[in-house]
């Protein structure tokens, strides 16, 4: 692998997911021929989903190289945001947007004490460990001074399981076509 802090090292264009906290680099090289960064400034503006008030606006340097240090980094929201990247002329300001889209900042661990499971993972513990306190209780529903409760039948918690279970295994398999490996998900095929 190759040395990550060196800027010969820079990948080309954005990042998908940036670490809080991390440093991080890109480069847009492909922009410095029309655009070079002696006359231009490349410029991003990122807004978090859900939260307008929260942006991030970073500047690239020379050759359209950004850099983004740790201690910049570790103060991002962890969220979705939408960004734009565009050139600024700088003689007079003038800019255009070159490319629109989105990344996820994700917590750093080592700072970061929120649950790192997805709601599908979290959901479907939560409809097991139901589950697994209803074995042995035979009890569906119960009335005590005018209030009562009733519980789901073993087949809707089942239903419920399997529903949450579908999701959890449709993330991974994302997951892992994303990171370059095999999905385990079943093809059925039928020959006639």
């Amino acid at each position: 692998m190759a040395n990550l802090f060196d800027s010969t090292n820079a990948v080309s264009g954005e990042p998908q997911q940036i670490v809080a906290g991390d440093f991080i680099q890109w480069k847009r090289d492909d922009l410095t021929t029309d655009y070079p960064s002696d006359s231009y400034t490349l410029k991003y503006s990122a807004r978090l989903h859900g939260e307008g008030a929260v942006e991030i606006e970073i500047t690239a340097g020379s050759d359209h190289l950004v850099q983004v240090s740790s201690t910049t980094s570790k103060n991002y929201k962890p969220g979705i945001y939408s960004y734009q990247a565009y050139i600024v002329r700088d003689s007079d300001s003038a800019r255009i947007v070159v490319r629109q889209g989105k990344f996820e900042i994700i917590p750093n661990r080592d700072r970061d004490g929120t649950d790192p499971r997805t709601t599908a993972e979290i959901n479907l513990q939560k409809c097991l460990d139901v589950y697994e306190g209803r074995i042995g209780n035979d009890v569906d529903s119960y009335s005590i001074s005018g209030r009562s409760l009733t519980k789901l039948k073993p087949e809707e918690l089942r239903k419920e399981i399997n529903y949450w279970q579908g999701k959890v295994n449709q993330e991974r398999n994302k997951a892992a076509i994303k990171a370059g490996k095999a999905s385990n998900a079943t093809i059925k095929a039928r020959f006639l």
